[in-house]
């Protein structure tokens, strides 16, 4: 590791959940769920026509961007050192029927705790 665990707080996790909402109505993904927790993030979404790499990667790209804009706007600048917000890759699960779809919502929602 580079960098310290991240630990996101209340108001981290309020951001990423709202950029991937912001994203998927962007770019006319279907949102179907998405939970995010202090150390990483559930979704749960259909984008015709793009890989499960590349959803992924523009979602932690923009949600890395919105943190840091947060960032700079509650510390003083020479506060401000993350860098890295997301490990490398993460997992993506392609979802093939409506039975899979609906456990994977199921999940998100329901058994995050």
């Amino acid at each position: 590791m580079v960098e310290a665990a991240v630990v996101l707080d209340r108001e981290q996790r309020r951001i990423v959940t709202d950029v991937v909402r912001e994203h998927c109505l962007l770019r006319g993904w279907r949102l179907h769920a998405t939970h995010c927790r202090t150390n990483h993030c559930h979704v749960v979404l259909t984008a015709a026509k793009h890989d499960g790499e590349q959803v992924r990667n523009q979602l932690k790209s923009w949600s890395k961007r919105a943190l840091k804009d947060q960032q700079r706007s509650v510390l003083p600048e020479a506060e401000v050192s993350r860098e890295r917000w997301w490990t490398k890759k993460g997992s993506v699960r392609y979802l093939f029927d409506v039975e899979s779809l609906d456990a994977a919502v199921d999940y998100v929602l329901e058994a995050q705790g």
